[in-house]
């Protein structure tokens, strides 16, 4: 019995350590797949995930790489500022889902991806220029809806 609980504590404590280097925002955590878990095509691609969750740019070349805002956990937490008390919970939501995925695909080379840069600052207007945050999230969500229906280059 005691190596029962023993070898529990074990893998519940290398769990919690996986997660503690999770870098998407600790409410985000249950909405969206763990980093670690994602299937990644080259080195890159988790270093620049982690780029737009965060800003950070460690593991990248500066020359290629702005640190800083925008970052996802950033924008999120503006967004849920923005809506009224009882939207935050959904504006969480949908910020969380699409952060996810406008990153991961943002993140991959540049021959192949369908969500660059310049769409991610277009993306950021969207949410920006509209007063209600839950529409603006829509409009978001709709364009990259549109962009991930284009073929790959």
């Amino acid at each position: 019995m005691v190596k029962f609980w023993g070898l529990g504590l074990i893998v519940l404590l290398s769990a919690a350590a996986a997660r503690a280097d999770e870098f998407v925002r600790a409410d985000c955590r249950s909405l969206v797949s763990a980093s670690d878990g994602l299937s990644y095509e080259r080195p890159e691609h988790p270093i620049w995930y982690r780029r737009f969750w965060t800003g950070e740019c460690g593991g990248l070349p500066l020359y290629r790489c702005k640190p800083g805002s925008p970052n996802w956990n950033d924008v999120a937490s503006q967004m849920m500022a923005r809506a009224a008390p009882a939207a935050r919970n959904a504006v969480r939501i949908k910020a969380c889902k699409l952060g996810q995925v406008i990153g991961y695909e943002w993140a991959r080379d540049k021959p192949i991806r369908r969500i660059d840069t310049a769409a991610l600052k277009d993306l950021l207007k969207l949410l920006n220029e509209t007063q209600d945050v839950s529409a603006g999230l829509d409009r978001v969500d709709r364009r990259v809806k549109e962009l991930m229906g284009r073929p790959r280059a």
